[in-house]
């Protein structure tokens, strides 16, 4: 598989870049007491090359997912409920992937719902190979939110009730979600989707306004015209892991996906 026909070379020196920042990062990464069990930690450190042992993930998903500042959003709880499935470990949370494969396949319009929406129907997409009663539902979704996607490349509709600073944000995060997915599986119409999104947020978007994380990192990287916005992203977090000595986990989640999907491409 060839997303936007980058060069094998250019993705190999990607996939060499980011394994390096990542292993510094999993080195300098903010921890609380439970982080050798943190699912996204051992997902990242998987990734990296680096894996530890995850026999059990203590991790439960009814509760609120804060990141290091205090923040809860919508985006955490899936997000997690990913990595959980990415290490194999579905099986231990049921109730919540069992209410994921219940969600509606219609995509929802407010934009912090359809990030969880998308979110918990990747994680549902990793978790669900060889269970026919999760399997048909994150493919219906995915399709829903390419169907949806309006002319200009973004997915949520225009309005003037959010503030166009967090639209980005939304839009990013939804960006990261279908880029995974089409990396997955690689269909033409999620290509041509996530396509469109990346052009459009080539052109539109001011990351450095949106936000500091590097979500969408991997759709920056293979699509040439984003390249500065991947590269914009790197930067901010190499500047940020300078001056504090550390950097958070959710950083090193999105950059280990990245890189997650960069080996899926070199493969290919």
């Amino acid at each position: 598989m060839q997303l936007w026909n980058v060069q094998s070379s250019q993705n190999r020196a990607d996939t060499d870049s980011l394994r390096h920042l990542l292993r510094t990062l999993l080195d300098k990464v903010r921890l609380d007491k439970s982080a050798t069990i943190n699912p996204a930690i051992l997902f990242a450190r998987q990734i990296a090359g680096t894996p530890a042992q995850a026999d059990n993930v203590r991790i439960d998903l009814n509760q609120p997912v804060h990141d290091s500042a205090g923040h809860e959003r919508t985006v955490y709880r899936p997000l997690l409920a990913y990595t959980i499935a990415q290490l194999g470990r579905a099986d231990l949370h049921l109730d919540w992937f069992n209410r994921a494969a219940q969600l509606p396949t219609q995509m929802p319009v407010n934009g912090d719902e359809a990030i969880a929406w998308v979110w918990s129907a990747l994680a549902l997409q990793v978790a669900g190979a060889g269970r026919e009663d999760w399997q048909p539902q994150p493919k219906r979704m995915f399709d829903s939110l390419f169907q949806n996607q309006q002319r200009t490349g973004a997915f949520l509709p225009p309005t003037s009730s959010v503030h166009p600073e967090l639209r980005w944000y939304q839009e990013m995060v939804l960006l990261h979600a279908a880029t995974t997915y089409a990396v997955l599986s690689p269909t033409e119409l999620a290509i041509q989707s996530v396509t469109s999104a990346a052009k459009f947020q080539a052109e539109e978007i001011q990351p450095d306004h949106a936000t500091l994380e590097p979500w969408a990192l991997f759709a920056y990287l293979v699509y040439p015209d984003a390249r500065m916005l991947a590269d914009h992203l790197l930067h901010s977090v190499q500047l940020r892991l300078a001056r504090t000595g550390s950097i958070d986990v959710l950083t090193v989640v999105l950059i280990a996906d990245a890189l997650y999907c960069l080996n899926r491409l070199n493969s290919a």
